[in-house]
């Protein structure tokens, strides 16, 4: 759920991380730096942009709306946590150590004909890679 504080937050911060002012940031959007403060400000003096100032304010800062905005994607958008292990793994794994992981993992899936080919694909290109 949006909460303008929230999106204040981060603002503060993302402007701060990037190395830039409020004054930069109007510049760049051709809004007055007393628009740019009241983004950052919460309470009732704070202020939240519209739809299409938010996506320009979000392409200068070069973030997503949703880290912009603090808001959390759906779900299933969001990799589970144990992905994130397995991919790390497996990018640390050896060719024929990948090689052992696809072969367990092709027993557990049900694929496509068209991932059987994005799979083999990718297998052939880490062959290539390695060589």
């Amino acid at each position: 759920m949006y909460e303008q504080a929230t999106f204040a937050d981060n603002l503060k911060k993302i402007i701060s991380q990037r190395g830039t002012t409020q004054r930069r940031i109007a510049e760049e959007l051709g809004v007055t730096e007393t628009t740019i403060s009241r983004y950052v400000t919460t309470g009732p003096k704070g202020r939240t942009p519209n739809v299409e100032s938010l996506v320009a304010l979000a392409q200068v800062l070069n973030v997503s709306l949703d880290t912009l905005v603090g808001v959390e994607p759906p779900a299933t958008a969001r990799q589970a946590p144990d992905v994130k292990i397995l991919v790390s793994a497996y990018e640390k794994a050896s060719l024929e150590q990948r090689e052992a992981i696809w072969s367990m993992m092709t027993a557990f899936m049900l694929l496509t004909p068209e991932q059987k080919v994005i799979i083999e694909a990718i297998d052939n290109q880490e062959k290539t890679e390695a060589v």
